[in-house]
């Protein structure tokens, strides 16, 4: 029998670098990682491109290669011996330019490479929007995405397969793919899933008159659209409803935030509760909790924290951009109203504390779509649709 050919994963982001066996890496991908050196039948090397941190982040985690199943190796994308490290690997790597330029003369890997996509054009132009560099570099930026894009679509339609987290980009990929496959990101396992009896306890209290716990968790940045929160907080107070928003995070908005909440009055309503570790804290609250999740991110990029929040039992009510439309669309549960529009959401949640039984129902709901995507079974998934790519059995 001949053996299963190595997977080489090409990381979106860098790792650092602390000695020849010596690596820290982000702990989504040290996860990812360790998933595919279970599921995957041969050798899985992670490919990256080295990082400077003097502080390690929060979000990496440290791995000795003694002691670390898949392997690592850096490398410089324009280095001639990148390619020819490939050999006949299956490579899994991320839809960038410095890929798509990278493989564009290499005839022998389209049969053997499966693109990973976040974010769609539209996606990257809202981003770009919104980043304070003057209209003229905008639109010069606003060019290059749009010709980048016509690459993207071109060596899509060569490659083996594609791999979309999120509907965006599976919605503009699928039909010119020769294998799509649509997957929706979380860390949330099947043990992190809610039990019944916690989404009980916490609907329990909601419909016998509790106060409406809303939540949200994020970097706390304008770009996620932090700001429109307290907005969306201050309209629901003036409602008359009796809630409190819990704000989970940190970023360059957190010291702002404070001092709107002092501002205008919303101190016995809104609670910023700085960074939490998911694991131990966030994903425990957020189940014996949590009723709505309240999300005002403006771009769709396909954020993990919506499944994750859903893997609690924890329906959302949010900017309907276009990744959280699609999870609704696809799931059936949640609430979107028009992006930019505070007034649309509070509205929303207005109405849903007075119709709680709904809320309840949306809450099972929504557990019982996110139980289809943990992280096991979406990493499942995707392994054999690699497999199914490149033309192997599957061993799943």
């Amino acid at each position: 029998m001949r053996a299963a050919p190595e997977l080489i994963v090409l990381s979106a982001s860098g790792i650092l670098q602390h000695g020849p066996a010596c690596f820290s890496l982000p702990k989504k991908l040290y996860s990812g990682l360790m998933e595919f050196e279970r599921l995957w039948p041969g050798r899985v090397t992670l490919f990256s491109g080295a990082l400077n941190y003097t502080d390690l982040p929060q979000s990496f985690v440290r791995a000795e290669l003694a002691e670390t199943p898949f392997s690592i190796e850096v490398h410089e994308v324009d280095e001639v011996r990148f390619l020819q490290r490939l050999g006949n690997a299956v490579v899994l790597a991320p839809l960038a330019q410095r890929y798509v330029q990278l493989f564009r003369g290499d005839d022998s890997i389209w049969n053997r490479l499966i693109w990973v996509t976040e974010t769609s054009l539209l996606t990257r132009l809202q981003m770009l929007m919104t980043e304070p560099i003057g209209f003229v570099r905008q639109a010069k930026r606003a060019v290059s995405e749009v010709l980048s894009e016509l690459q993207f679509r071109r060596t899509i339609s060569r490659s083996a397969g594609i791999q979309c987290n999120g509907t965006p980009t599976f919605g503009d990929y699928a039909s010119i793919a020769e294998r799509p496959l649509l997957f929706f990101d979380t860390r949330s396992r099947a043990a992190m899933v809610a039990g019944d009896r916690q989404i009980e306890r916490r609907c329990t209290r909601m419909l016998n008159g509790g106060r409406l716990n809303l939540v949200f968790s994020g970097r706390l940045i304008r770009i996620k659209g932090v700001d429109e929160l307290l907005k969306v907080a201050q309209r629901v107070k003036m409602a008359g409803v009796d809630f409190v928003l819990d704000i989970f995070g940190t970023g360059d908005r957190e010291a702002a935030l404070r001092r709107a909440v002092e501002d205008n009055g919303l101190s016995e309503h809104v609670r910023l509760n700085g960074f939490v570790d998911f694991y131990a804290e966030l994903v425990p609250y957020f189940c014996e909790s949590a009723d709505l999740f309240v999300c005002c991110h403006p771009q769709g990029d396909p954020s993990c924290t919506y499944l994750e929040t859903m893997a609690c039992g924890v329906p959302i009510a949010g900017y309907g951009n276009e990744a959280l439309a699609g999870v609704v669309a696809t799931s059936g549960v949640g609430w979107a109203v028009p992006r930019w529009n505070p007034d649309a959401l509070a509205e929303r949640i207005v109405s849903l504390s007075h119709e709680r039984p709904r809320l309840a129902k949306a809450a099972y709901h929504a557990r019982d779509f996110a139980r289809q995507h943990t992280f096991e079974a979406t990493m499942a998934r995707r392994v054999r649709h690699i497999e199914s790519c490149v033309g192997m059995s599957c061993t799943l």
